[in-house]
């Protein structure tokens, strides 16, 4: 019996302090005595009698004597909160590299803190009598930093209190990239704990010795029955009386998780600091390896008053997984315990590991998370122990009682296993009793079946229990040769995959795959039939893993909320699992779905309607739909679904529609009529590309999953994010959700694009869009698949055919927009700096760079230069000359650019800031709340409002603004920063409405920070077109798009650059990648990123040379100037806390290299700017993967570290630290150095690659025009041309040349431009003028040409009978032809004769 004591100890928590045993002792010793005197004997007590010591409650009650509770111990990552030392406000990000440190908490005060933000819940969010929740936590309550005062107003030391939010808001990045890693109080409190236990096990063993010694007295005195039945009658009054105290503790204890479960696991942060990453050290109940030691004694353990005692519903099972108990989400409450209890701990804890941390695992729950995805579960919170329940009410399941005896009523012919075990259905009613009944795995449930969405679903018990033998593992899809022992312990034998198999489970793996499983009792008749063959037909055998679809994508999964979804379950035999494996809860092959009518044909194409009778576990499930298929281009299939009756959101901007279908297609459809499907093949090949019938498909007004078969592993796109530029197919997940947060490994950026494009294998090529802009998650699986989860709108598919990878992206593009045309200055060298701080600084970088003779087109100042940080302003003091300093860069022929953040601050005198004034003139421009008023967040000016750019009268009062401010400072371009839109306080000053459903969707995508408003507004918030749940991943395209038309109206080409990006940005604005860190890392991942968005439609995009965040050194300096050369958009920039980083502050020896790379890149303008020209009009990529041009080439499906401009010029930086040469591979034809000329081999090469040179070589068979470079492109597009021509194997070659002014706006269609086309033949070098509209076309002259390739020396070289001068260097193969001056607008031959 001393096991059950133990048993109850463990499950409630409490231990006797030595001086309290003692006593017991004592008073043992004396009653012993008593009872011998008096010689009245009777038979032993069954067990030892505990006695109810003064003033201590029973150990069966949780709650102990003392009412007053404390929230366990958790290290706590606060996001959007208060520095409790320093008092800085703190904008940090959960999941975010470095927001992994919160500087200058102290740990004791971050204990008192928790313990008194758990009394009453305080901090977390509470709801008031008022019904409004009240936010302890919230900047009006909480915050008295960077100026700011408790009222929530800023003082006036506003720059820089707002320059140190900036630094706060980065602390991750800053502290990362400087390799400073502070460590948590968390391990210390460990280790005290681990001393602790330690300094307990010798008291433990002299109390046990103590205890021993009375036992055998008593038995020795056969201790008398009277006072034994009147010992355990006064306990059983108490013990009574604890179970109705347990009850009302439970509910207080319920109240006070629920007051707190909706801010922790919906993350509805509402302006107030957020927990980020909770890690709970529990000392509470946890299962047993040693379950099946109850088994025996069950009957006697029912009779057992303490074992009522401990039948507690709200009891929890700890649940370590990577470092973080996992106990449901909840804020979990116990009993105060001083220090000198804690170390009491019983000599039963030691000897019960099954019930205890060990000092390990307690360490490990202590310690900060390093594990991201462990992180993410900490923050989103989906394991509510509610959600069962609250999915009951969604589907109308009835009561487990109800379930027990209904019939099998399912369209789709769905097997269900009926329980048929009485004692199984019985013990399912007993929910809490987990330490008396040894698990055992119970069959999966199988869907639910309705004809109506609030029809009553009809259900039917899933146990199944073998004759004989106990019940049956359930391990869906289990060998034939599985084996039960008969004395109910489970063991399988046989072969099989690893979800076929399944060993005797270690505690931990029980409570990873089944703790929550029902308990039940071993024996009884059973059914004959055995569980495989049901569920056979159910539906669950799945032979291969990669062809699991997750049911469960939530985090936590457990059996029985899987199995009320009627999926299958089947964990895989996995201590730690993570999101990168195959998913325990599945879907059945026969999930119910929507069925399909016959088509109906349209002038487009056809029409299906769409029916399903079985709502799912989401709810609000939209039965009927509709899907139009339109068969819009040879190429381009169109195929939308969506809601007949009610109109839904769908994305409002621009894309071509038609009205009648193509006469020929390159593609075939099929429709799968029962269930639905839709599959889209090739025509020439029969290659599926589009299969939707591989997994459920599932439309419900707030939850919207269809999945789709690959036709290959080889799969682009779906961004905005850091990862390679192949994509990883083993159980990834792509969620786009713009996000203002450091890149990170495969987290959510600033854009979200749902494009991606696949190579199938064969050198063809297809993309697919899903218009829709709402929150998504793409996960990828091996299988190869894809599944769609997205939360809003409509399905609206656009499908491109290619087939070659450049054809998939003008399709894409002709649907989305071309991109612009930038200005030819834009192609220039950029510098900017956040951290400038004065006029001086900034005119001391531009003075240097000329001095030192490196290119600069473009100075840009940060939000440093404004006057507290406002729009359409500039620092009187510090920057006071600055529009005289814009003059004097326009003398020397460079350009300027300003910032315009979003935010408008809100908080200024009327009349001291006009743009706020005109702005609040007519509120309806402005971003309301769900209740009509200003919604208020915070950004860099402090109090903001955000204009809202999808009304027609913003657009006009934005372009007032820019235009007014312009006539101040005549700047050339506008940089669009901080528009996801970001916000440093989580949703608004106000908070976000709990009960609007856009703020708590039943599906929460895995967004940067565990929620849809971290760091930015209320998801209820209002725009013109839709609430800002449905428009945010547009916010950044709708200001790129007034921000263009306002500068449009200086009469010149505008230049745009944008942060936050969708499909369509490009036709807009450019892009940068922005915050990276000053790493080799990092310098790697913005080559896959430029891949990416010019994949995207957005070619002129860049990254911040050397990195934004940390300190470079000059060597990766050096290099990174090399490859941000060969960036489209070619920037220099970084943050304030860094070093500074222009090149001049670096060595010569540096400066002469990135002097060399720039020149190179100006030198190749007219190709770079023609490539431009062709993306303008037919949408080809500027920058692209070298499996453009090789599609068959397998090969270079994966090469990310070397990249092409256009066709012909191959870039391959070095990307590692020291490296003195760099690995190339070169596809099958003829391949050029650049600086020397000479061939090189194919194939996989190593290169020489010194540190003042970058890798660049030209692809045989192409001309390339290039330009003596200047100081300036104005200066340059003064210079003589030349061609570099590069001979292919069959000696052909050919080129083209684009020129106009660079600036006018719409040149191409006023037709101001000169076209020249380039071509070499068996008689000589020949050009071609194919339009001659730019007037500046006749200044310019072609001096000189470089043939490469060229097998000897000419006998002659002449033009019009002319020879010119030439030379050959035949170590090279290289002929040199010089002094031409021939005019460029006109055509010319040259002839080259060998003899």
């Amino acid at each position: 019996m001393a096991g059950t004591r133990r048993d109850r100890r463990r499950g409630n928590g409490l231990v006797l302090s030595r001086h309290k045993l003692k006593l017991f002792i004592l008073f043992v010793v004396v009653i012993a005595s008593l009872i011998f005197i008096n010689n009245y004997l009777r038979r032993s007590a069954k067990e030892p009698i505990e006695p109810d010591h003064k003033g201590q409650q029973s150990p069966d009650f949780q709650g102990g004597q003392n009412n007053e509770q404390q929230q366990l111990e958790y290290p706590v990552n606060v996001g959007g909160g208060l520095d409790q030392n320093v008092g800085e406000l703190s904008y940090s990000d959960d999941n975010n590299e470095v927001d992994d440190v919160v500087h200058g908490q102290d740990q004791e005060k971050e204990k008192e803190n928790s313990r008194e933000d758990t009394e009453g819940m305080q901090g977390i969010g509470n709801t008031g009598e008022d019904g409004k929740t009240h936010e302890a936590g919230s900047l009006q309550q909480n915050i008295e930093t960077n100026g700011k005062s408790q009222d929530g107003k800023l003082t006036e030391n506003s720059n820089t209190a707002m320059e140190e939010d900036r630094e706060q808001h980065h602390d991750e990045e800053d502290e990362n990239v400087n390799g400073v890693k502070e460590k948590q109080d968390g391990k210390e409190t460990s280790k005290e704990g681990e001393e602790d236990k330690i300094n307990t096990v010798d008291e433990d063993q002299t109390g046990d010795a103590s205890k021993n010694e009375v036992n055998k007295d008593a038995e020795d005195n056969n201790k008398i029955q009277d006072q034994t039945n009147e010992n355990k009658i006064g306990n059983a009054e108490d013990n009574l009386k604890t179970i109705q105290e347990v009850d009302k503790l439970e509910n207080e204890n319920k109240e006070t998780v629920n007051a707190g479960d909706d801010e922790q696991e919906k993350k509805q942060l509402n302006g107030k600091p957020v927990i980020d990453d909770i890690q709970v050290k529990v000392q509470g109940s946890e299962e047993q390896k040693g379950q099946d030691d109850t088994v025996g004694t069950a009957a006697e353990e029912k009779t057992s008053v303490e074992n009522l005692a401990g039948i507690q519903k709200g009891q929890n099972t700890e649940k370590q997984i990577d470092g973080i108990n996992d106990v449901n989400k909840h804020i979990l409450v116990v009993p105060q315990t001083s220090k000198e209890e804690l170390k009491d701990v019983d000599q039963d804890q030691k000897d019960n590991p099954g019930g205890n941390v060990s000092p390990e695992e307690e360490k490990s729950q202590l310690e900060p998370v390093q594990d991201d995805n462990m992180i993410d579960k900490a923050a989103e919170g989906h394991n509510d122990p509610n959600e069962l329940e609250r999915e009951k009410e969604v589907i109308g399941m009835k009561s487990t009682e109800d379930l027990t005896n209904q019939q099998e009523e399912n369209n789709n012919d769905l097997e269900v296993i009926q329980g048929k075990d009485d004692a199984a259905e019985q013990d399912k009613t007993n929910t809490g009793n987990d330490g008396n009944k040894e698990l055992i795995g119970e069959t999966g449930m199988q869907p639910v079946e309705t004809n109506q969405v609030d029809e009553e679903h009809k259900m039917t018990d899933t146990h199944d229990v073998l004759e004989n033998k106990g019940v049956e593992n359930n391990v869906l899809g289990d060998n034939n040769d599985s084996e039960i022992k008969t004395d109910g312990k489970e063991e399988l034998t046989g072969e099989g995959n690893l979800g076929n198999t399944q060993e005797k489970q270690s505690q931990e793996q029980a409570q990873v795959a089944g703790n929550s499983r029902d308990n039940l009792d071993i024996g009884g008749e059973t059914g004959k039939d055995s569980i495989e063959a049901k569920l056979q037909g159910s539906q669950c055998v799945i032979p291969e893993l990669s062809s699991r679809f997750d049911c469960h994508p939530e985090e936590s999964p457990t059996q029985e909320v899987c199995e009320h979804r009627g999926c299958c379950w089947n964990p895989l035999e996995s201590v730690h699992p993570s999101r990168n494996r195959p998913p325990d809860c599945y879907y059945p092959t026969n999930f119910p779905s929507y069925s399909g009518t016959e088509e109906t044909y349209t002038e487009y194409g056809y029409q299906v309607n769409l029916e399903r009778n079985t709502a799912t576990h989401y709810g609000n499930d939209i039965m009927q739909l509709q899907m139009d298929v339109a068969m819009e281009t040879n190429s381009r299939l169109h195929i939308k679904i969506f809601d007949p009756k009610n109109r839904r959101y769908e994305v409002p901007l621009y894309t071509p529609s038609v009205t009648h279908k193509s006469t020929s297609q390159s593609y075939t459809r099929e429709v799968g009529k029962s269930p639905f499907s839709i599959r889209v093949k090739r025509a020439v090949t029969e290659k599926v590309l589009f299969d939707t019938s591989i997994s459920t498909f599932i439309f419900s007004d707030q939850f919207i999953q269809i999945s789709t078969a690959l036709p290959s592993n080889f799969l682009y796109g779906l961004g905005e994010n850091l990862s390679p530029l192949l994509l990883d197919l083993n159980w990834t997940n792509k969620t786009l959700w713009a996000r203002d947060i450091t890149p990170k490994l495969n987290r959510n950026l600033y854009g979200a694009h749902p494009f991606y494009m696949v190579m199938e294998g064969d050198g063809n090529a297809h993309g697919v869009l899903l218009f829709n802009s709402n929150a998504m998650d793409v996960i990828m699986q091996p299988m190869p698949a894809l599944t769609y989860r997205t939360i809003g709108g409509i399905l609206d598919f656009y499908m491109f055919l290619g087939p070659s990878p450049n054809e998939v992206i003008q399709q894409y593009t002709e649907v989305i927009g071309r991109p612009f045309m930038p200005p030819y200055w834009s192609l220039g060298f950029h510098i900017c700096r956040y951290g400038y701080n004065s006029l001086e600084k900034t005119r001391e970088v531009v003075e240097q760079t000329r001095a030192a003779g490196i290119p600069q087109d473009v100075q840009w100042n940060d939000i440093d230069s404004l006057d507290r940080f406002m729009d359409f302003t500039y620092d009187p003091k510090s920057y006071s000359h600055l529009p005289e300093f814009v003059d004097e860069l326009h003398k020397n022929d460079q350009k300027y650019i300003v910032v315009f953040d979003p935010a408008i601050s809100s908080n200024q005198p009327k009349g001291t800031y006009p743009p706020l004034d005109e702005l609040l003139s007519d509120d309806s421009m402005i971003i309301k709340n769900v209740s009509g008023g200003l919604l208020i967040a915070q950004v860099w000016p402090e109090e903001t409002v955000f204009p809202d750019f999808t009304n027609p009268k913003t657009m006009t009062w934005w372009t007032d603004q820019i235009l007014r401010f312009h006539e101040k400072i005549p700047f050339d371009g506008a940089w669009n920063d901080m528009n996801e839109p970001s916000s440093f306080v989580h949703g608004s000053f106000s908070g976000c409405p709990d009960d609007n459903k856009y703020e708590n969707p039943p599906y929460l995508p895995g967004v940067s920070g565990g929620s849809l408003i971290n760091q930015t507004i209320c998801m209820s918030a209002r725009h013109k077109w839709n609430p800002h749940y449905d428009v945010h991943n547009l916010y950044g395209v709708s200001q790129s798009m007034a921000t263009y038309g306002a500068l449009l109206k200086l009469g010149k080409r505008p230049f745009v650059l944008s942060r936050s990006t969708f499909p369509s940005s490009g036709k807009y604005a450019a892009h940068w990648t922005g915050d990276i860190i000053s790493t080799w890392e990092h310098m790697y991942y913005t080559i896959p990123s430029i891949l990416n968005f010019n994949m995207f439609g957005i070619p002129m995009v860049g990254a911040d040379i050397c990195g934004f965040y940390g300190n470079t050194t000059e060597q990766l300096c050096q290099r990174w100037h090399q490859l941000g050369a060969f960036y489209p958009f070619s920037r220099n920039h970084n943050f304030f806390k860094a070093n500074d980083q222009h090149p001049t502050v670096f060595s010569e020896a540096m400066q002469n290299s990135t002097k060399k790379a720039l020149m190179t890149r100006y030198s190749l303008l007219p190709y770079l700017y023609t490539l431009f020209y062709k993306a303008h009009t037919d949408g080809t990529p500027v920058v692209r993967p070298l499996f453009f041009e090789y599609p068959k080439d397998v090969e270079t499906y994966a090469i990310d570290k070397q990249f092409l401009w256009g066709e012909a010029l191959m870039i391959t930086p070095v990307l590692q630290e020291d490296a003195v040469t760099v690995d190339a591979y070169f596809p099958d034809g003829a391949w050029y150095d650049y600086h020397t000329g000479a061939k090189v081999h194919t194939g996989k090469v190593k290169l020489d690659a010194p540190l003042d040179t970058i890798n660049l070589h030209i692809r045989g068979g192409h001309i390339i025009p290039e330009q003596v470079p200047a100081m300036t492109t104005q200066a340059s597009r003064n210079n003589i041309f030349g061609l570099i021509v590069a001979m292919s194997y069959a000696a052909t070659a050919d080129g083209c040349v684009f020129l106009d002014d660079g600036e006018t706006v719409d040149s191409i269609d006023k037709k101001l431009y000169t076209m020249i086309t380039f071509n070499v033949s068996d008689t000589g070098i020949s050009s071609t003028v194919l339009h001659h509209g730019y007037p500046g076309t006749e200044s310019l002259v072609l001096d000189y040409i470089r043939v490469l390739g060229v097998a000897g020396k000419p006998h002659i070289v002449e033009t019009n009978g002319h020879p010119l001068n030439h030379s050959y260097d035949e170590a090279t193969q290289v002929l040199y032809i010089t002094e031409m001056a021939l005019p460029m607008h006109k055509p010319f031959e040259i002839k080259v004769a060998f003899s």
